[in-house]
């Protein structure tokens, strides 16, 4: 399947909402957006900075929580703000899907022990992942932004495997 479009199902981007500070301040971690391209959706995860050991995983589902995965979030470099980081995720779309798809999320930040969670309300983050959804495919962001992301995982892949 040519996952080539995308939907929000359930949530606007968290960044543009207006209670996203508030949101932040209560649950010391925040969805920041998302960007569906191809077989992949990458995101960006804001914490409040409570410790200096962290730790983000996105926790994700294509079947409805019969089965999930983790997937580890990287820290985006130069995004400290002392009060605030940014981590980056990509949640690669299963090349076996032969139908259209939901996928569903959560985000998880530990710190000092201590797991916070948003999981949008109780709801869980849900995007439709298909070939003929109306609407963008991209979610509003500015290419800059998308590069630095990009950028940002090759760099980390590149740590992982010591060429760097």
């Amino acid at each position: 399947m040519d996952v080539g479009k995308g939907r929000f199902s359930n949530f606007t981007q968290p960044v543009k909402r207006q209670d996203f500070s508030d949101r932040l301040d209560q649950l010391k971690v925040s969805l920041e957006d998302i960007i569906i391209k191809d077989f992949s959706v990458n995101g960006t995860v804001k914490v409040r900075n409570v410790a200096d050991h962290k730790e983000v995983t996105v926790r994700y589902t294509f079947d409805g929580w019969s089965s999930s995965k983790d997937v580890v979030a990287q820290f985006v470099d130069e995004s400290h703000t002392g009060s605030t980081d940014t981590f980056a995720f990509e949640i690669a779309m299963p090349s076996t899907l032969s139908e259209d798809c939901e996928l569903e999320f959560a985000v998880c930040y530990s710190a000092s022990g201590v797991e916070f969670w948003d999981n949008n309300d109780g709801d869980n983050y849900r995007v439709m992942c298909c070939s003929s959804c109306p609407g963008p495919t991209v979610a509003q962001d500015s290419p800059s932004k998308v590069w630095k992301h990009i950028l940002n995982y090759i760099f980390y892949i590149l740590e992982k495997i010591r060429v760097v």
